[in-house]
């Protein structure tokens, strides 16, 4: 989802269109907002993301309700549509909770200035909201300030922590992690030594995909047939007393599909730089082992995603 070529022009021509056709088949929609805008595609995902049309190839069909709210004001329609950016789960989490979940209270208003690097990194979403309504910019700081508009979705933010120090906590559970991943990657190299043509097949996957379900591709021997076979392991830094972990989605369901060669790896963490390799706990098939086997560990959902049925 590209945020940077989207703006509320791009919508309001979008709705405009849908409101005034007769015809729901994609190209006549297509042609005629091509006739006033850009960026087509990236305005249809942006609709389909946030669940108001579905898009079967040839036609781009709304739904009840947004058929309701196309009949409406403009004003009316910008306000629907920022209502259901900010509930929706996948868009809001991916592209627009980062940055609003930057903005502090002061002088009763939520304001954010960011730093240089903030400001690369947040511009298509910053431009995106600025063309909602949603913030605008302030000076002479250079920060933005939310809008009334968005009043509840701060009322309704939980924070157990200020959220700097909230993003310090997760940054040191991030480096903590991944010190235990190339702890666990030196390891594995460690026992390949004599195996050269294996060793540079060793890979430290988390490091460029971050959605593949493991940390590191590794091999392990199997005697019965003689041969070496991949195995794909998960590193969890844990605590010396319980061994508590999170566990994603993802990773149980690349757990399950992979069974015997999938492994989680328990480092027990000594302090916050350092482990007990030697109390390393190598669980294999863990979707069985741990997941499936409660009567030695307990499982408790600490986050419980919903949706409409």
């Amino acid at each position: 989802m590209n945020l940077e070529r989207l703006d509320w022009k791009q919508l309001s021509v979008f709705c405009d269109v849908l409101k005034s056709t007769t015809s729901f088949q994609r190209d006549v929609i297509e042609q005629r907002f091509n006739a006033e805008s850009l960026y087509f595609d990236e305005t249809l995902i942006f609709f389909v993301e946030l669940g108001l049309v579905s898009n079967t190839g040839q036609n781009i069909l709304p739904n009840e309700d947004f058929k309701k709210i196309l009949a409406q004001t403009a004003g009316d329609i910008k306000d629907f549509l920022i209502s259901q950016l900010l509930k929706n789960r996948g868009f809001l989490s991916k592209y627009i909770a980062d940055f609003l979940n930057r903005f502090e209270l002061h002088n009763n208003a939520y304001e954010f200035t960011p730093n240089t690097e903030q400001r690369l990194k947040y511009s298509g979403v910053r431009n995106f909201l600025i063309s909602l309504g949603i913030i605008s910019s302030i000076t002479p700081s250079g920060g933005y300030i939310a809008s009334d508009k968005i009043s509840a979705y701060f009322l309704d933010r939980k924070k157990i922590l200020p959220y700097t120090k909230f993003e310090a906590q997760l940054q040191a559970n991030d480096e903590l992690g991944l010190k235990a991943e190339l702890l666990i990657l030196e390891e594995e190299k460690r026992k390949f030594k004599g195996h050269p043509e294996l060793l540079n097949e060793i890979q430290h996957i988390s490091l460029w995909d971050v959605s593949a379900g493991y940390d590191i591709k590794s091999f392990e021997r199997l005697p019965e047939e003689g041969r070496w076979q991949q195995k794909y392991i998960e590193v969890k830094a844990v605590s010396k007393d319980d061994l508590g972990f999170y566990w994603s989605r993802n990773e149980m369901d690349k757990a399950r599909q992979l069974g015997d060669k999938y492994y989680l790896y328990l480092l027990p963490v000594k302090d916050s730089s350092s482990f007990n390799i030697s109390e390393l706990q190598q669980i294999k098939n863990p979707y069985k082992a741990v997941f499936q086997n409660g009567d030695d560990w307990y499982q408790e959902a600490e986050v419980i995603y919903f949706c409409r049925k």
